[in-house]
């Protein structure tokens, strides 16, 4: 929803599949380039796609992150310290 402050990016990606994600702050001027638009220059984000039972079918992941939400200690790969992941099973 326009205004809302929430972004949202569906993508289809499999069990033990790894995603790694960076947020920028750029404006439309600084198309091209990542230098002074990064939410933290050296980490990045990121987390496997994993359910809480394996023997069930996982049919959507939602990841609830915030903005400038470091890992925790800086480790590049991990989620935020306030991320939640919730789970949805057929």
């Amino acid at each position: 929803m326009a205004q809302d402050r929430k972004w949202t990016l569906i993508i289809d990606a499999q069990r033990n599949e790894t995603i790694k994600y960076k947020y920028t702050i750029g404006l439309p001027s600084d198309e091209g380039r990542w230098f002074g638009t990064e939410e933290f220059p050296v980490t990045y984000r990121g987390f496997d796609v994993v359910g809480d039972d394996p023997g069930q079918k996982l049919t959507k992941l939602v990841v609830r992150d915030i903005f400038c939400d470091k890992p925790t200690g800086g480790r590049d790969g991990y989620p935020g310290s306030m991320t939640v992941f919730e789970y949805t099973y057929e």
